[in-house]
């Protein structure tokens, strides 16, 4: 039962994303370099990608991460550690001058703990 009430929840938040993708608008004129590339990508796009996305753990270089909670991306939530490493490690990945940190690296107090995460 659990998981079922798990699932349930998780297509909520699908559900939510695409309500709020069909209601929300921009200009193309507000997105600026280099995020203007996705200028051409229409809502209908971005909705399919959303209703495709693996919501399960999916393996992206040394994390582990749950699909659903890359949903985030939304309205004015509040980004998790989680949501934030994976726009960080796709922005590195699209653009090879760009490097990063992990978030996680700051709430380590002793430099031996941020060594090993770095």
């Amino acid at each position: 039962m659990r998981l079922v009430h798990e699932a349930y929840k998780t297509f909520t938040l699908v559900n939510k994303t695409v309500v709020w993708m069909e209601t929300v608008e921009w200009a193309a004129t507000d997105m600026c370099a280099p995020f203007d590339d996705t200028r051409a990508v229409t809502k209908s796009e971005y909705k399919g990608y959303v209703e495709t996305l693996n919501l399960g753990v999916n393996k992206f270089e040394n994390e582990e991460v749950e699909g659903y909670k890359l949903l985030d991306f939304r309205e004015n939530l509040w980004l998790h550690s989680t949501s934030i490493l994976m726009a960080l490690l796709t922005l590195r990945d699209e653009y090879p001058g760009v490097g990063i940190v992990d978030p996680s690296y700051h709430d380590f107090a002793a430099m031996t703990q941020k060594r090993s995460v770095a």
